[in-house]
């Protein structure tokens, strides 16, 4: 957990979304004269055990927002809902106003193919992971229903970045260019996604939690589609590498989950915002390669 300001509260900061956000909630003028904070080092962080509700600390009645980014990177809906059990406990504990929830695209499961999804799509989770963040959608949606504590849901497409897993389609694309090795992708490689660079996703949750509203959900993605192909490709290219692609057909547990398009309309957010994304994939690879 930590706590950039008296009012904010992070679980997750040490995660991939979790310290970027802290990182940029630093970088605002009011948080840094508040706090004197010039970089996440300086500012007090917990460790607690989010799945051990009986641990919890007790928190300053000070916090207005929690934003919640603790969780298992392929997690299911047990975890899920023990975590965010803490989370509630925590936020009526200490007065939260607001808790802002990092949940998926994965949530719309194989609806809105035909063209940029938006946040009226029914949703029909495939995977444990999704079925799970929904539920969670669900739960805070009843939470702000019966309470005082609002509600942010915002539904992240395919962010990419500093620190991210090394699993994950961009670092491990990349890694393989740099190496000189061949990039393998599942399929035929025409499947359509939306990746949004890190920098640009933790300014517009930080924007989208400025909002009001007892329970709002929002799309963060670019608004731009690409093909796993054209994102193998401009690596390769950034990289200057000599790496190949290679196809591979999809495995047999990937057979029943795998989406062909799933691309995010941002209309919502950047209407209701002062925000848009600002990097284009050229350019959010130029950063990783720079180690920015």
């Amino acid at each position: 957990m930590n706590l950039p300001d008296p009012k904010i509260l992070i679980t997750g900061a040490n995660g991939f979304i979790g310290r970027h956000v802290a990182q940029e909630l630093i970088l605002e003028p009011i948080l840094r004269s508040v706090r004197g904070a010039k970089n996440i080092s300086d500012v007090p962080t917990l460790s607690v055990d989010l799945l051990d509700t009986p641990s919890l600390p007790i928190l300053p009645l000070s916090i207005d927002v929690i934003y919640h980014f603790a969780g298992q990177i392929w997690g299911d809906e047990s975890n899920e809902e023990k975590i965010l059990t803490s989370v509630i406990a925590m936020a009526e504990q200490c007065g939260a106003k607001r808790i802002v929830y990092a949940s998926t695209c994965a949530v719309y499961g194989r609806n809105g193919m035909e063209g940029p999804v938006d946040e009226r799509t029914e949703t029909a989770p495939m995977s444990p992971y999704a079925k799970g963040k929904l539920c969670g959608e669900d739960r805070l949606k009843r939470l702000a229903e019966s309470s005082d504590i609002g509600v942010t849901v915002l539904r992240y497409f395919n962010p990419y970045g500093a620190g991210q897993y090394a699993k994950m389609a961009v670092p491990s694309m990349l890694a393989k260019a740099q190496a000189g090795t061949t990039i393998e992708i599942f399929g035929d490689g025409e499947q359509v996604r939306d990746f949004i660079y890190i920098k640009d996703l933790a300014k517009a949750t930080i924007a989208a939690a400025h909002l009001g509203g007892s329970f709002e959900v929002f799309n963060i993605g670019s608004g731009h589609e690409l093909t796993v192909n054209e994102l193998a490709s401009q690596i390769i290219s950034a990289s200057h590498s000599t790496s190949k692609i290679e196809h591979l057909p999809l495995p047999d547990e990937r057979q029943n989950l795998e989406v062909h398009y799933r691309v995010a309309n941002i209309d919502k957010i950047t209407s209701l915002c002062n925000w848009r994304p600002e990097t284009t994939l050229a350019d959010g690879l130029k950063c990783l390669l720079s180690n920015r």
